[in-house]
C-alpha cells in the first residue's frame, strides 16, 4: 500500500499563514526592542537596553537561518567581534554583549527584513508627537517639563523632558534649538532619518516617510543633509539632480539671509583649518597625534582599551576604531561588510548605495560595538529595494 504523505492544499495554506503570523509577531517584538535600545530618553540610566539585548539574542537563536550567499562571511564576522570584545574598553559582561553582535548576520532574512520595516514604522509613528510638541514650544507655547541628567556624562547641563521630547539646556540648546526628538543628540536623529529614507529611496508617496523627512530637516544634522545630497546627486536620477541644483543655487542663497538658519546650519558648511566647521568628530590635537600614530607599527593591531578616549575625549571619529582595534581590523571590517552588502543587496546600484551609507555612518558614528547600528546597517542592506526614478 502506498501512503500519500502530501498535505492537502488547505493544510499547506494554514501552515503558511501560521508561519507568516509567527514571523510577524516575532519581528514586531524585535522591532520594538530595537527602538528601545536606541536609547530614547525614558531608558536613560535604566536596565531596559540591557534586558532588551538579551531578548534580541534569544530571538536570534530561535530565528537563526544562515543565507547560503553569506556562509563564508559568518566566521569572519564572529572573529571580528571576538577581537572587538577582547580589545575594546569593555567589562567582561560588556565584552560578551559586544561579541554577540555578530548574530545579526545569521538572523533569518525574512525576520530581519520584516523587523527593519516595522522599526521604521515605530520610529515614524513615535516621532510625530515629538514634532508637534517641538513646533508648539518653538512657537511660544508652554508645556510642563522636568529636568534629567544627560545620557553622556561628558555633557554639561541637563535636558528638559517634555511629552515624547527632550531639549538640551546647555549653551548650544539655547543658541541653536535643533530638534532631537526623544534622543540626546540631533545628530543621532538625523542619522537614523537619513538611513531610513535612503533605504526606501525617499519614497514620499508613503505617508510614514514624511515625519522622518521633517525630523531629519529640523535636526539640522550635517550627516542628514550630506547623505541626502550624495544620494540625490549620485543615485536618484536627472530630475532630482535638477532639484538639487535649484536648491543649491536658489534656496540656499535665500536661506543665508535668515539669521537662525545661517548660524545654526549654513555656517557648519564653512571650511576652518582645512575641514568643515560642522565636522566635530575629533577634539583638540587628536588629528595631529593620529597622523603620527597611523604610521607606527602599533597601529596595525591597535592600542586597545580606553586609548581613543584618552586622546579624543568627547569626540567620536572613525579614527577611534583604528586607535583601539588597529588598521587590520578596520580595513578588514570595511571590506567584508561591503562584501556582505554585495551579497545581500539586489543590484549593483543598491550595493553602491549600501556601501556609501556604511562608509558615511562609520565616519559619523563609528559604533560597530552597538547592536542598534549593526541592525541598521544589516537591515538597510537587506531591505534596499529597486525603485525607478
Amino acid at each position: 500500500m502506498i501512503i500519500n504523505r502530501t498535505l492537502p492544499n488547505n493544510s499547506v495554506s494554514i501552515l503558511s499563514k501560521l508561519s507568516n503570523t509567527g514571523i510577524d509577531v516575532i519581528s514586531s517584538v524585535y522591532a520594538l526592542i530595537i527602538w528601545l535600545i536606541s536609547y530614547p530618553y525614558f531608558t536613560w540610566g535604566s536596565q531596559i537596553p540591557t534586558l532588551g539585548l538579551m531578548v534580541l539574542f534569544l530571538i536570534t537563536f530561535v530565528r537563526t537561518r544562515i543565507d547560503k550567499k553569506i556562509v563564508p562571511l559568518i566566521p569572519i564576522f564572529a572573529f571580528l567581534y571576538f577581537w572587538m570584545s577582547c580589545r575594546g574598553p569593555f567589562s567582561f559582561i560588556g565584552g560578551v554583549f559586544v561579541f554577540f553582535n555578530w548574530l545579526v548576520f545569521i538572523l533569518d532574512k525574512r525576520t530581519l527584513d520584516s523587523s527593519f520595516k516595522k522599526y521604521k514604522s515605530i520610529f515614524s509613528l513615535t516621532i510625530v508627537p515629538s514634532l508637534l510638541v517641538f513646533v508648539l514650544i518653538v512657537c511660544g507655547c508652554d508645556f510642563p517639563f522636568h529636568s534629567i541628567s544627560p545620557l553622556n556624562p561628558l555633557k554639561q547641563g541637563s535636558y528638559r523632558v517634555y511629552p515624547f521630547l527632550v531639549m538640551y539646556e546647555g549653551i548650544e540648546g539655547f543658541l541653536m534649538p535643533r530638534f532631537n526628538g526623544y534622543y540626546d543628540e540631533p545628530g543621532l536623529l538625523g542619522t537614523i532619518s537619513a538611513i531610513l529614507l535612503i533605504t526606501d529611496k525617499f519614497n514620499l508617496r508613503k505617508l510614514e516617510n514624511w515625519p522622518i523627512l521633517i525630523s531629519g530637516i529640523l535636526s539640522l544634522s550635517l550627516f542628514f543633509f550630506v547623505m541626502s545630497g550624495i544620494y540625490f546627486l549620485l543615485f536618484a536620477g536627472k530630475k532630482y539632480l535638477l532639484l538639487v541644483v535649484l536648491i543649491l543655487f536658489v534656496a540656499v542663497p535665500i536661506a543665508a539671509n535668515i539669521p537662525y538658519i545661517k548660524v545654526a546650519f549654513l555656517t557648519r558648511f564653512e571650511f576652518e583649518n582645512g575641514k568643515l566647521a560642522g565636522d566635530n568628530r575629533s577634539q583638540g590635537d587628536y588629528d595631529v597625534w593620529f597622523k603620527q600614530y597611523a604610521m607606527s607599527s602599533e597601529s596595525l593591531i591597535g592600542k586597545g582599551g580606553d586609548a581613543a578616549m584618552e586622546h579624543n575625549k568627547g569626540g567620536a571619529s572613525y579614527k577611534d576604531l583604528i586607535v583601539v582595534y588597529g588598521w587590520l581590523f578596520f580595513i578588514g571590517y570595511c571590506i567584508f561588510f561591503m562584501l556582505y552588502c554585495y551579497k545581500v543587496s539586489s543590484g549593483f546600484v543598491n550595493f553602491c548605495i549600501c556601501s556609501v551609507v556604511y562608509l558615511c555612518l562609520i565616519y559619523q558614528r563609528p559604533s560597530l560595538s552597538d547592536y542598534f547600528y549593526v541592525f541598521l546597517l544589516c537591515g538597510a542592506s537587506r531591505s534596499m529595494r529597486s525603485v525607478g526614478h
